[in-house]
This record gives structure tokens, sequence and C-alpha cells, in this order.
């Protein structure tokens, strides 16, 4: 395999790793720590940490599919979280109770 071959590869391999990490760097100056919006960023995190190790054990020749198990559960809750928190805020009962009328 050629050398632009390789880290074409490579490149390919980290393409779920690279979009959050992207993401959570433009999204730390919005100020989402502070607000339900946290939960995406705790998403984001995990995304990061979750797919990088799996590229990392995928480079070392280790077993790696139990990580994007893991993914997928923390995935699955802090989606939840999110949702669950947006769907019982108080300006969104207002706004349902608005527009009811």
């Amino acid at each position: 395999m050629t050398a632009g071959c390789n880290a074409m590869h490579q490149f390919v391999n980290y393409l779920d790793t690279l979009p959050p990490l992207m993401l959570l760097f433009f999204a730390s100056g919005w100020g989402i720590w502070a607000s339900r919006e946290r939960f995406i960023g705790y998403y984001l995190i995990s995304q990061v940490v979750l797919n990088g190790l799996a590229n990392l054990f995928n480079e070392l020749d280790w077993r790696n599919l139990y990580l994007y198990h893991l993914n997928v559960l923390f995935s699955f809750a802090l989606i939840t979280c999110y949702f669950w928190e947006l769907f019982t805020s108080v300006r969104l009962h207002s706004f349902l109770g608005t527009s009811a009328l």
C-alpha cells in the first residue's frame, strides 16, 4: 500500500471521530454547558471518546466491538435526557397551551 493510500485509509477510519470533535470545539463557545443543551455536549464528548478508542483499538488489532455497543447505550441515554428536559420545560408547556387555544 502506498503512503498516500495508507493516509487516505486512516482518514476514512477516523471519520466517525472528527465531526463530533469539530462540533465540540464550535459548540464550546456557545455556552451549552449551563443549559439543557449540556446533554448535547456530553453526547459529543462520548462520541469522541468511544469512537476514538474504537479506532485506536482497531489500529492495535484489539477487539473493539463492545465499544460500539457502549456507544449505542450512551447515545440513547443522553439523547433521551435531552428530549426529556426539552419536553418537560415550562416554555414548551406554555407554548403548547397557547397554541391549543
